[in-house]
């Protein structure tokens, strides 16, 4: 019985879709026709943007910033409208002939350009504005560079300037009677242990002022740095004697280094040793010095015997920055003694 009834309700929904079948695919051709065809006719109420030009007169530009665009709402064939692109509708606002101070602006007596035919405008947003209309004046402002980040470790920022230093900027008067400096885009020194140069745009605060004519909008900022320079002190070094048979007494000594940071924090404790001279001429000042420099391994120091019983000889000179130097050796002179 279930069979029967299977197969009677196949039957009736095959000759449902086959019967007919040229007159049914007319009439599906048809409905569709007619469903675009309303479609495409049906009056509808779009919003989208149009675009601004404004034109101002000599000599004078707006106080604050004005709209560059306005959302305008146009009615028209469904088919028409929704085919509008933003960016195709446009207004020409001319002010040539408008005198310093207030002027309203009517955005609904202005032209809408790059209406289709059929579409017309219903509404703009916002429909009017007030224009304050000033004297435009140029004033010379310093550059101001911006820098986030740190130098690399045992390296100090010590300048930081602009290429060029100055700027002109033009706008309207109050605006630009106010500017005093203008600051650069974020320049990220992290890291940073050579002298840089880098590119930067001029951050302007105000969106009524800009660069005058010939005045770069990019200027380069230069960023210098240099080691740190520090101190470091050793304790407790040993005293050795350069000649057999003989020992220092006191048997260690301190010794006072001054260099780069980075350069000291690299020098291990036994890398450093004091070396008592008993033979041949000592300098000028009573040491003879072997700086250690980056990428060397020790620091040696030769003193030379006093001539004279209890003189201490005078500290080592400064040899400058970028070298390590020693500064001071304490004590200054030793006694020689057989073991």
């Amino acid at each position: 019985m279930a069979t029967s009834n299977g197969r009677r309700l196949r039957d009736v929904l095959v000759r449902a879709f086959t019967e007919n079948l040229p007159l049914k695919v007319l009439s599906l051709l048809f409905a569709t026709m007619l469903w675009a065809w309303v479609q495409s006719d049906q009056v509808v109420e779009v919003r989208t943007r149009a675009t601004v030009a404004w034109s101002w007169p000599d000599g004078l530009v707006p106080s604050r910033q004005v709209p560059s665009t306005l959302v305008v709402t146009v009615s028209g064939p469904q088919g028409v409208v929704r085919q509008l692109k933003r960016g195709t509708l446009s207004l020409a606002v001319d002010l040539h002939d408008s005198p310093a101070g207030t002027v309203a602006v009517d955005f609904g007596q202005i032209e809408v350009a790059g209406l289709p035919p059929g579409v017309e405008v219903v509404q703009v947003s916002p429909p009017a504005v007030d224009i304050d209309l000033e004297k435009a004046i140029t004033k010379e402002v310093e550059v101001r560079p911006t820098i986030i980040g740190e130098p690399a470790d045992g390296y100090t920022i010590t300048d930081v300037r602009s290429e060029p230093p100055t700027v002109h900027i033009v706008g309207p008067q109050s605006r630009v009677q106010e500017l005093a400096q203008v600051a650069t885009d974020v320049v990220n020194v992290a890291g940073l242990a050579a002298d840089r140069q880098y590119a930067a745009a001029l951050a302007i605060p105000d969106p009524v002022l800009r660069p005058a004519e010939g005045a770069p909008r990019v200027v380069r900022v230069q960023v210098e740095v240099e080691p740190i320079i520090a101190e470091r002190v050793f304790d407790a070094v040993p005293v050795q004697v350069d000649e057999d048979g003989l020992v220092a007494e006191p048997a260690t000594a301190r010794v006072t280094v001054r260099g780069p940071q980075a350069d000291l924090e690299r020098i291990r404790l036994d890398g450093v040793r004091v070396v008592v001279h008993e033979g041949g001429e000592p300098d000028a000042n009573g040491m003879r010095i072997r700086r250690w420099r980056p990428g060397g391994q020790e620091i040696e120091v030769r003193l030379g015997r006093p001539e004279t019983e209890g003189e201490e000889p005078d500290a080592a000179p400064d040899t400058g920055v970028g070298a390590i130097e020693i500064i001071d050796v304490s004590p200054r002179s030793f006694t020689l003694t057989q073991p």
